[in-house]
């Protein structure tokens, strides 16, 4: 298994950035390359929650929390990589307070690519490095979230008149 970690200092309570990550189903108003992100089982937070996570390339994965303390901690398996190169994937959030209005987000992922040793070999050059840029922009985008309430895309996402409209990047 390779792994990936990065973590990001938040101006923000612990128990405001522990709302947005405990909302399973929200990922999609902080996570730049997700467009959608409906639940998969009608449970929306906590141990056994499920989405589905629709990426702006047509992608899509299926997810659900496997471990879980609340205010802290929860753990994310890819139950369905859908057609990205994954035979495993879990990552890790978990969310420190350092002070009144300020926190710490730590991100990490555990993968395994698909393809054997060809795949070892592209996860250690490529996909690492991949991971870590998604896995970083995904906590700058929960940043900007909690601070301007706006949906963070890098694409723009069509409005109720069907015209699109530019969001703010994560």
């Amino acid at each position: 298994m390779h792994h990936v970690h990065v973590d990001r200092v938040i101006d923000q309570p612990a128990d405001a950035v522990w709302a947005k990550l405990d909302d399973f189903g929200g990922v999609y108003r902080y996570h730049p390359l997700v467009v959608t992100s409906p639940l998969a089982n009608g449970i929306g937070s906590g141990l056994g929650a499920q989405r589905v996570c629709h990426f702006d390339d047509g992608n899509s994965i299926r997810e659900e929390i496997t471990a879980y303390e609340p205010g802290r901690e929860l753990e994310i398996e890819i139950v369905d990589p859908g057609k990205f190169p994954l035979k495993r994937a879990v990552a890790r959030l978990s969310v420190e307070p350092l002070g009144e209005n300020r926190s710490r987000v730590d991100f990490e992922m555990n993968f395994q690519p698909k393809f054997g040793p060809l795949g070892w070999f592209l996860g250690k050059t490529v996909m690492v490095g991949q991971f870590r840029k998604i896995l970083g922009s995904v906590l700058e985008g929960l940043e900007t979230h909690l601070q301007t309430g706006e949906v963070v895309s890098r694409k723009p996402r069509p409005t109720a008149a069907g015209q699109e409209q530019e969001l703010p990047h994560g």
